[in-house]
């Protein structure tokens, strides 16, 4: 009898541990589905993005090195020109003369120096400005959570800057598109028959790119002026432009992929905006702007309702101007709005940056509008919904180097 019964005993212990397993495997198995899910509904796109940024052989078919005025070797890329302007050859702040910033210009003819010529090629080829990003800098830009990376952003007052670990939506990049597709309308019109998921997975493809092209090549170029011809299929950043507004984020987005046109040496985009931040950095970190300028008032620089300076109209004619006034001007055409050799980073129009607000439906703009008053600041971020427009909104470009 006692056999029996202990042989009972284990017959029943083995079924617990067999069913015990099986309620194992189960709950694995749901976990591993859930956690799937939770990386799709986040943006996790590959055990890639588990990794530091990488350093990448350098593609030397894809740039030049050349050697700015103040010392500094700058990878020009194929396709385009550095330029032949003393003002234009400078990387850093040089205080005899106080030029700063290191322009390209897009083709292979040289930059002309004659005053007229020089216009003309500035109406008429698109232009950049290099921003160099040390290793420590870059360390600032992205973090991880959940297996997926994210961009830090810089808190910038009046009394420093610091970088910052955003929360894991709000301002958050990559992070852009509704998962549930809230927006189908505006996807389907212009995606045909790619999926929101497709959509955050290519943003999340070309936010970990543009890193790795910053760790190998050392910075990206910014768009000297906010992006152009936003009525047409194809985009500009070139000097004079008046249409520079009343077009919605997502249109922006995928024409911005095309400002490189044919050019295999790199890549275009709308400005991130830790990107965007990197450019303020790097203004304050040279004292070409001091930290009041960029955090409190941007007005002295910057196109705002309490602002006044003479500005070309797109027709060769110049304009005042006048305090109290609201005028959108044609990006480039005031001296009074260049910082870096970059101009209306304030004011004028809204730039929208990749970055997505905590209820994803809209994207930050950065820099404020030419309708604001004079307590408007560089850095200040605002939401505008991605799928509608407004005449005072337009975007900013970026270029870098492929690898």
């Amino acid at each position: 009898m006692r056999f029996f019964t202990k042989k009972l005993s284990k017959m029943k212990a083995l079924q617990v541990i067999i069913i015990m397993s099986i309620i194992a495997c189960i709950v694995a198995l749901i976990f591993n589905i859930i956690n799937k899910k939770s990386l799709r509904l986040f943006g996790g796109i590959s055990n890639k993005m588990d990794l530091p940024v990488d350093v990448k052989a350098k593609n030397t078919s894809n740039y030049t090195d050349v050697v700015s005025k103040d010392g500094i070797t700058v990878p020009v890329p194929t396709g385009y020109t550095a330029s032949s302007i003393e003002s234009e050859q400078y990387v850093n702040l040089d205080t005899d003369t106080g030029y700063a910033g290191f322009v390209i210009y897009e083709g292979t003819d040289p930059v002309p120096t004659d005053e007229w010529a020089l216009l003309d090629a500035q109406k008429t080829r698109n232009q950049y400005v290099w921003i160099p990003v040390t290793s420590s800098e870059l360390g600032n830009m992205y973090y991880y959570y959940r297996h997926v990376m994210y961009a830090k952003t810089y808190e910038f007052k009046n009394t420093g800057y610091t970088a910052q670990t955003t929360s894991l939506i709000d301002r958050g990049e990559p992070n852009f598109a509704y998962t549930i597709d809230k927006e189908s309308d505006w996807m389907g019109g212009l995606y045909g028959s790619r999926t929101t998921q497709e959509l955050i997975s290519e943003m999340q493809s070309r936010f970990y790119k543009m890193l790795e092209s910053i760790a190998t090549y050392g910075g990206f170029y910014c768009g000297r002026y906010e992006t152009g011809d936003l009525n047409k299929n194809s985009f500009v950043v070139r000097k004079l432009n008046a249409n520079i507004g009343s077009l919605n984020w997502y249109m922006i987005y995928e024409h911005s992929k095309n400002l490189k046109n044919s050019n295999t040496a790199v890549e275009t985009n709308i400005i991130w905006y830790i990107q965007y931040d990197m450019v303020l950095k790097h203004i304050l970190d040279l004292g070409i702007k001091t930290n009041d300028d960029i955090a409190t008032d941007s007005s002295g620089f910057g196109n705002y309702k309490t602002s006044t300076f003479t500005y070309l109209k797109t027709d060769g004619t110049t304009a005042t101007k006048t305090i109290d006034t609201v005028t959108v001007i044609p990006t480039g055409s005031a001296e009074y709005t260049k910082v870096f050799n970059i101009y209306d980073l304030a004011g004028n129009v809204g730039e929208f940056t990749m970055a997505a607000s905590r209820s994803l439906s809209n994207r930050y703009y950065r820099g404020g509008k030419a309708s604001y008053d004079s307590n408007t600041y560089i850095s200040k971020y605002e939401q505008q919904s991605a799928g509608g427009t407004d005449s005072n909104i337009g975007s900013r470009a970026v270029l870098y180097i492929n690898y």
